[in-house]
């Protein structure tokens, strides 16, 4: 089980005011209130600590076949800068962020996971629908994976909105997981 979450840095400063009144609240749990008011960079924490619960989510969706996002029951563990835990409910998803001037990235696995996984990131071109640019760089990175095109590759929503990859009509085992945010793009891929 994979999922990954990608954060525009700019976007996010115009589109949410962690700062007013039941942010905070609403989202974080007191401990993880306390690691964002005592970092030395309280914004990028907001925004780590949210892509961490994200990822996560994506992944305890997949599990469950359930949509229920109550971030304030997700519980973040960081372990270092990079490396952390979500708990959600009785299951434990091991995250990745990378954060960077611009964004934040954050890929999330369960922990007993035994398959490589790779990761792609684009940045958007002005008029590219971004969406579609990340399914087709997606698609891109296989067939050099493969060594040659994948004829009939496709990447489709199921009826969570969780992407699935199919050859000809036929659903790959492979898992995948795509965010998209502002100018960014990212893909989780799990080859199986």
């Amino acid at each position: 089980m994979i999922g990954n979450d990608i954060i525009d840095l700019q976007l996010a400063a115009r589109q949410s005011n962690w700062k007013r009144k039941g942010f905070m609240n609403k989202l974080f749990s007191r401990q993880e209130q306390c690691l964002v008011l005592e970092s030395s960079a309280p914004n990028r924490m907001v925004w780590k600590l949210w892509s961490m619960k994200e990822s996560a989510y994506k992944i305890h969706v997949r599990k469950t076949g359930k949509r229920r996002f109550d971030p304030r029951s997700f519980n973040c563990e960081i372990i270092d800068q990079n490396q952390g835990f979500v708990h959600i409910d009785s299951d434990c998803y091991e995250t990745m962020t990378t954060m960077k001037k611009e964004l934040i990235h954050t890929m999330a696995h369960a922990i007993n996971i035994e398959h490589e996984l790779f990761y792609g990131m684009i940045m958007n071109e002005d008029g590219v629908d971004l969406g579609d640019a990340l399914r087709k760089s997606l698609i891109k990175d296989l067939d050099e994976r493969f060594k040659g095109p994948v004829k009939g590759l496709q990447v489709r929503k199921n009826g969570l909105h969780i992407p699935e990859l199919y050859v000809d009509h036929r659903k790959l085992k492979d898992l995948c997981s795509l965010s998209h945010h502002g100018r960014y793009g990212a893909y989780l891929l799990c080859l199986f």
